[in-house]
């Protein structure tokens, strides 16, 4: 009985979908005296005779007979088309061709939703817990491009609706039929003859396209055709599916490593290969701004982090001044450090990128984290107090606490007004349902302390929640509080709110991605000066195998989407409502450090830092690309995850040349672990690697840089003192050295000097000890410290 219920739907859907394909064409030649027969929609039924009605978009008034050979129409129109309501069908009725197309409507208060990719039923909801794909599939397109009893003869090979094919009367004049007209008479009641000859094949029937994300390669043939703007791409002999571009994921046959989308730079004259990534980002047609991260903690104390010394601190601020064309201090410019330090972390930064043509990101503004705000407006300032606290923070009323905010974002931003390219204003609001729930609601109502919704940003198509601290729930709309009061006083810098967790628009990260594109079409919507949304994009090479899900109870993991396919639609919803896309502390880790950095990893790691730069590239309102550090070991939160594009040697990773090859098609694409050693660079004096004109000069037997010169430095082996300037005969040193100093020190007390120690040496036949520390330091001390002491010894003399 219970299989009979189910079961009878489909049956009594049949036989009525049946009935009304036989009493309703789409395609009917003869639409008068059919009580229930009806035109497509857009369509009406024309009376061309007593007899003979057809359906048409608009009577042919005016027809000749080189265009209607019929003759005029008399075009009446019968009694209403009935609505075709008998086509759309009931519960549990499949819904869906074995091409996985939508071929039959629902009713209006039900959806075609997709089960697998030939079955769908036609339901209020998609059944839950159950192994559905849960698509929902737009109907199919209503055959209106294709011709209904027109003229199909000479006009580009229109096609035909299924099942009819285009039937030549004349030399210029066809029509669509089922079979060809045979027996028919004008209006008049002579004879119509028809040629009956097919025109040029039909275009394949519009059921044979095939929509978005649908097997197109079915059976292993040649690739059907795909909807408007999307193209065929194989995976497999036997897979293929309808995309706007190949996925970029090596498990697809069409995979290819270089950029799916041609680089802007078109160089128009043969040149070298721009060798940094500074130099091929900004001499793109549109320059892009390609950034790192630096720690100042790490410059005013090198050793905190791996014990690195005063010379690797020196290599790693000339690679930043050197790769990098845009700049972030990591924790200097948040309102706590600068509180603490009086700016002066912020400053030193700044100061280091305006020094070195760097631009500049403030980061960050305003962030309810409790451990990034000053004693005094930190929430967890309270007895007994943490060790960070010194004082009590105040119970203060919402007013207050506005004017706080309001005070802190005037200081800030008028303080750097005019120097900073963009401020995060806001950093990191939007709750972390996922971490063990699978929806926000549930999460809210297990810890009701820590997240709550947001009536004012939530939307019609998502709701928000917001993490509740210093500012929220208290101050509603601080968000957009805070964006208003920095443009007043900042009126040229970007500004943009900044999240983590939340740049893939599927899998896992779905419900906080929806939420984070809600708050910023809220803050859209409300006129709110937000310029950019800033995706720190802090991923792992787990994120190769993104589709298959993880990090969350939910179930909503596509399989046929990749990691960086769901990247690229959400940066593309961002592009639709106006706002920029950054990417602003991009890292790609090891998933832990007990992990081996072997070629594999190094070539997944390469794989999706040029994955994320490509989309950047293809995105015109992509428009700054930042990674939070770039050197491996010099920062403690990815210490031994290897997440950089450059190593420990401060040599390019093979992320640092796939990237270069996306931004300069002129870059040689060839990666030698173990060559190309960059400026500054560690490198090895058997080998000849350094780049064009400079040298590997040895300092010890463990460390070996390329410089263009060796240091004027004594601790370096390669050092070899005074005497690689002076050679020859005491008589001969004697005169280049006069020339010397004469020349540089312009001092005739010190030419004196130099022929009176040229005397005590016995003239000719004995060395002047040119080396000793005495003559070293008496020829590299400055001009009036050499004058002084060389008067000095002459009153001696005297």
């Amino acid at each position: 009985v219970v299989f009979f219920e189910m079961i009878a739907p489909i049956f009594l859907a049949a036989l009525l979908l049946r009935t009304a394909d036989a009493a309703c064409s789409t395609n009917s030649e003869n639409c008068m005296g059919n009580a229930d027969g009806c035109c497509i929609e857009g369509r009406e039924c024309y009376e061309k005779t007593d007899t003979h009605s057809y359906c048409k978009e608009a009577c042919p008034y005016d027809l000749t007979n080189g265009g209607n050979p019929d003759g005029s129409w008399l075009c009446t129109t019968p009694a209403p088309t009935p609505a075709p309501t008998t086509t759309c069908i009931n519960d549990l009725s499949d819904c869906i061709d074995t091409d996985g197309n939508e071929i039959r409507c629902c009713d209006s208060s039900k959806k075609c939703w997709k089960k697998n990719a030939s079955y769908g039923q036609c339901k209020t909801e998609c059944p839950s817990g159950l192994d559905w794909i849960c698509e929902t599939l737009a109907p199919s397109p209503a055959p209106t491009a294709c011709l209904n009893n027109e003229n199909c003869v000479g006009s580009g090979d229109p096609c035909c609706d299924r099942s009819h094919t285009c039937f030549a009367k004349t030399a210029t004049y066809g029509q669509c039929k089922a079979e060809c007209p045979t027996g028919r008479t004008d209006s008049d009641g002579n004879p119509v003859t028809w040629e009956c000859e097919t025109a040029a094949p039909t275009p394949s029937p519009t059921e044979t396209c095939y929509s978005a994300g649908t097997n197109c390669r079915v059976g292993g043939h040649a690739n059907k055709c795909c909807d408007e703007s999307l193209t065929c791409f194989e995976k497999a002999e036997f897979y293929g599916e309808c995309k706007s571009v190949c996925p970029l994921n090596p498990d697809w046959s069409c995979y290819t490593p270089s950029p799916t989308v041609a680089p802007t730079f078109a160089p128009t004259e043969a040149r070298d290969p721009y060798m940094t990534l500074r130099d091929a980002a900004s001499n793109m047609s549109t320059p892009l701004p390609f950034g790192c991260v630096i720690n100042y903690a790490f410059i005013d104390n090198p050793a905190k982090v791996n014990d690195h010394t005063e010379e690797d601190l020196e290599l790693y601020l000339a690679l930043a001044a050197k790769q990098y064309n845009w700049l972030t201090e990591e924790n200097g410019c948040k309102w706590r450090y600068s509180w603490q330090h009086d700016r002066y972390r912020c400053v030193y930064m700044l100061e280091f990128a305006e020094s070195h043509g760097m631009d500049f990101r403030g980061h960050a503004l305003v962030w309810g984290k409790a451990a990034s705000n000053p004693d005094f407006f930190d929430e967890e300032c309270v007895e007994p107090l943490p060790g960070r606290c010194k004082s009590v923070v105040p119970d203060y009323t919402v007013d207050q606490k506005y004017k706080i905010m309001k005070d802190h974002v005037k200081n800030e931003s008028e303080f750097y007004a005019g120097r900073l390219a963009a401020w995060d204003v806001v950093n990191e609001a939007v709750c972390d349902c996922w971490l063990s729930f699978s929806s926000c609601e549930e999460f809210v109502a297990a810890n009701p302390d820590k997240c709550g919704k947001s009536d004012r940003y939530s939307g019609d198509e998502y709701d928000v929640y917001l993490k509740k601290n210093i500012y929220w729930p208290d101050m509603p709309d601080y968000i957009g509080v805070a964006f208003t009061e920095t443009k007043k006083y900042d009126t040229t810098a970007s500004l943009g709110y900044n999240e983590y967790k939340f740049e893939a628009s599927t899998g896992w990260q779905k419900e906080k991605s929806d939420m984070t594109y809600q708050l910023i079409k809220s803050l859209v919507n409300e006129g709110v000066p937000i310029d950019y949304v800033g995706s720190q994009t802090h991923i792992d090479l787990g994120y190769m195998t993104y589709e298959t899900g993880g990090g969350s109870t939910s179930t909503d993991f596509p399989s046929d989407i990749s990691y960086l396919e769901s990247v690229k639609a959400n940066m593309d919803r961002y592009a639709a409502i106006g706002v920029d896309w950054h990417f602003t502390e991009l890292t790609i880790a090891l998933e832990t450090t007990e992990d081996d950095f072997d070629a594999t990893a190094e070539a997944n790691q390469a794989f999706l830092y040029k994955g994320l730069l490509d989309l950047c590239l293809a995105e015109t309102k992509c428009t700054s690309f930042q990674t939070w550090g770039f050197v491996d070991g010099w920062t403690n939160a990815y210490n031994g995850l290897k997440a950089y594009p450059f190593d420990t040697n401060y040599k390019g990773k093979q992320s640092f040349v796939e990237m270069m090859s996306s931004m300069d098609p002129v870059y040689e694409k060839t990666y030698n672990p173990s060559c190309s050693v960059e400026s500054f660079g560690k490198c090895s004096v058997d080998a000849d690697c350094c780049e064009s004109g400079e040298s590997c000069f040895k300092k010890n037997d463990h460390y070996s840089q390329c410089r263009p010169s060796c240091p004027d430095n004594a601790d370096w082996d390669c050092y070899t003192g005074i005497e690689t300037i002076f050679s020859g005969s005491p008589t001969e040193i004697a005169a280049a050295g006069a020339a010397l100093l004469v020349t540089v020190f312009g001092g005739a007390f010190a030419l004196k000097q130099l022929v009176a120690d040229c005397m005590k040496t016995g003239g000719d036949e004995d060395e002047i000890d040119l080396t000793s520390a005495d003559s070293n330091a008496m020829f590299f001390r400055n001009h009036n410290a050499f004058e002084d002491e060389a008067r000095e010894k002459e009153k001696e003399k005297e």
